[in-house]
């Protein structure tokens, strides 16, 4: 029998014992097993020399007694290799096998990651955030160091990786990822755009500032921008904060997109003050609108903000109650009772 001592580089000791016929993917096998480290990213190294998966141990042993001593040395080349190939077969082989690997992984398993986390495939981003929760925490500085450099890659997709995985691991109101992230709002793709507002909205504290960075997104040429901007405006807005409200309520007047309308008319629900009579103008007007969604919306904010006993309000919603559409109808029903209640 062979003693075989195998050392990590983070000093971490397997011993195993061998048989001499064995081969050297044996105790790759074994260190998977123990140390959750897949054999395919493993180096085995004696002395100077890199051994082979089907050499045998005893082949390499020249002194008997003496404990058989390997380092173990990571790689995840092959894991690369993959990921560039474009074959999602290959891409989700190798997005487990990080997942295992998890936080070993270090800078270069982030980076890996990043640059998937926003990949064309559904399947494909799916399991790159899920070896991504596997492999980086919140306040993880390494796995932020190493998400940075990917907001200046070429590829779009890439940048957008980037981004969501600072909102993934950056602590709230770190000075340098709010810096990298008011850059990525002027970013040429919409989806990276998007993001960075909903990682600014995550990660930064309340205040003037951030409130005008994300305003200005409310008018980016992109609706689902904008939709987001309002959303992310609203998070870090004060309620009753009459600046916001007029921002939100000039949205909902001006754009014509309509899940835009609905966000920024749930968004006012929120943050203006009860009984806002220019607010409760402003939905008013939504009520006639085409689309269903818009006008249930409009509906229910209305019923958010009126005061109990509002007689005007509670006209609004009654003429709803003879409304196309039965979702309306059951919404200012609602409205109404909780008016009135």
């Amino acid at each position: 029998m062979l003693h075989v001592a195998v050392h990590g580089v983070s000093g971490e000791r397997l011993d195993l014992e061998l048989q001499p016929e064995s081969q050297v993917k044996a105790v790759k096998q074994h260190i998977e097993l123990v140390w959750s480290v897949p054999a395919r990213f493993q180096k085995l190294v004696r002395d100077v020399l890199v051994l082979s998966d089907t050499d045998l141990m005893g082949e390499h042993c020249t002194a008997k007694g003496t404990p058989f001593v390997l380092t173990m040395v990571l790689s995840l080349a092959s894991a690369k290799e993959d990921l560039e190939s474009g074959r999602a077969s290959q891409q989700l082989r190798a997005l487990d096998d990080l997942a295992s690997l998890g936080p070993r992984g270090g800078a270069i398993s982030v980076s890996l990651l990043c640059a998937h986390l926003g990949d064309a495939s559904p399947d494909v981003r799916r399991a790159a955030q899920r070896a991504f929760s596997r492999t980086a925490g919140r306040g993880d500085e390494c796995a932020v160091a190493a998400a940075v450099p990917g907001l200046a890659a070429r590829s779009w997709r890439a940048r957008l990786g980037s981004v969501l995985a600072l909102e993934f691991v950056a602590v709230q109101r770190d000075a340098m990822v709010l810096e990298v992230l008011e850059g990525a709002l002027e970013d040429d793709s919409c989806h990276v755009r998007r993001a960075a507002v909903q990682a600014l909205a995550s990660l930064a504290a309340p205040s003037d500032r951030v409130v005008c960075l994300l305003a200005a997104r409310l008018e980016d040429t992109t609706c689902w921008v904008r939709a987001a901007a309002v959303k992310a405006v609203t998070a870090v807005a004060e309620w009753g904060d009459p600046h916001v409200v007029a921002l939100l309520g000039a949205r909902l007047a001006e754009d014509k997109d309509r899940e835009t309308r609905r966000v920024a008319m749930q968004a006012l629900a929120e943050v203006a003050m009860p009984g806002d009579q220019c607010t409760l103008a402003l939905l008013a007007r939504q009520l006639e609108d085409e689309g269903v969604v818009v006008r249930r919306s409009a509906v229910e904010a209305i019923a958010a903000l009126a005061e109990p006993g509002d007689g005007h309000v509670a006209g609004l919603l009654s003429a709803r109650l003879r409304d196309d559409s039965p979702k309306v109808r059951m919404a200012a029903a609602a409205g109404l009772q909780a008016l009135t209640s």
